[in-house]
């Protein structure tokens, strides 16, 4: 480790060394964050633009920032968060059988479960997954609407 003898303008040696000796105790640290401490980020304002099936009852979105300028006006955020890599952690359980644990033989008369609306409004959380692409993790969480008419 480097040691200062005098220092520069108004920083003495010492602490400029003491400087270095924090520097390198954090550069020691392990990668991870602690197991108490956050590891995602969020949630941001975004509004779903797209969306591709991946398998029965699971989509991949595609989402863009908003900023508000009301309570109920939005629009795109200027150089605001995109991704076309989104989930949505309510559907993580669906399949070809079972949607948000519902058979769709079960509903009744012309109902169906419905995925996540283009135009929607969703809260959306990031973190980086650590895969070899260095791609970024993004999902949020909207239950699927049931739609359909009563029998009467």
């Amino acid at each position: 480790m480097k040691r200062f003898r005098t220092g520069t303008g108004r920083l003495d040696a010492e602490t400029l060394n003491r400087y270095e000796r924090a520097s390198d105790i954090v550069l020691r640290s392990p990668a991870n964050p602690p197991a108490w401490a956050s590891r995602w980020y969020g949630p941001i304002m975004c509004t779903v633009v797209d969306r591709t099936a991946i398998s029965s009852g699971k989509y991949r979105y595609e989402v863009e920032e908003i900023t508000f300028s009301g309570p109920e006006v939005f629009a795109t955020a200027d150089d605001g968060f995109e991704s076309e890599r989104v989930i949505n952690i309510a559907e993580s359980d669906n399949d070809t059988e079972s949607h948000s644990g519902i058979d769709p033989e079960d509903l009744p008369g012309g109902f169906e479960l419905r995925r996540t609306p283009i135009g929607a409004v969703v809260a959306v959380w990031v973190a980086a997954n650590g895969d070899a692409t260095n791609e970024v993790t993004a999902w949020f969480d909207r239950p699927g609407e049931f739609f359909g008419a009563c029998d009467e």
